[in-house]
């Protein structure tokens, strides 16, 4: 009976470890396909912060020159009193460029961390829920390893059972 029962447990826990093992197929390529678009989605939420920083910077350069070339015009007219006052003008204006710039830069800091964290949240979570799922899934094929070996012992083992004595001492 032993050999039976050892030959039903090995071809039953087999047929679970292949079973498990696909699942855990499955669930590793969809990690590595989450994992692909989180990787896919920083990157493109960077290049979008930088090109929207850099569009700052541009406006800014743009302002600043346009603050010079007035100053420009004034040292020009040697005017020493219109040249005070163009000075003062750019001084104020440089001052409020860079003001507007950092505030719009920390402004476009905020709102790309809240897309970042509105976009790529639910895909972390679900690379961490794959990952639990994937670790559970290698326990049970560990476990259903040990049985499946356990299994084999027990079918090897009540072979000799079967075996005829050509002896015939009895």
């Amino acid at each position: 009976m032993g050999f039976l029962t050892g030959a039903f447990l090995k071809m039953y826990t087999t047929r679970m470890r292949i079973q498990l093992q696909h699942q855990l197929t499955t669930i590793t390529m969809r990690q590595n396909r989450i994992t692909k678009q989180i990787g896919d989605m920083e990157k493109k939420l960077t290049q979008m912060k930088q090109a929207a920083t850099m569009g700052v910077s541009a406006s800014m350069q743009m302002q600043n020159a346009e603050a010079a070339s007035i100053f420009q015009q004034a040292s020009a007219s040697g005017d020493t009193n219109a040249m005070t006052q163009a000075n003062v003008q750019y001084q104020n204006a440089m001052a409020l460029n860079a003001m507007n710039a950092q505030m719009s830069k920390s402004m476009i800091e905020q709102q790309y961390e809240q897309m970042s964290e509105a976009q790529l949240e639910p895909l972390k979570n679900m690379e961490e829920q794959l990952a639990m799922e994937k670790a559970n899934l290698e326990s049970r094929i560990k476990l259903i390893e040990g049985q499946e070996q356990a299994s084999r012992e027990m079918e090897k083992s009540s072979q000799k059972d079967f075996v005829p004595e050509y002896t015939g001492g009895g």
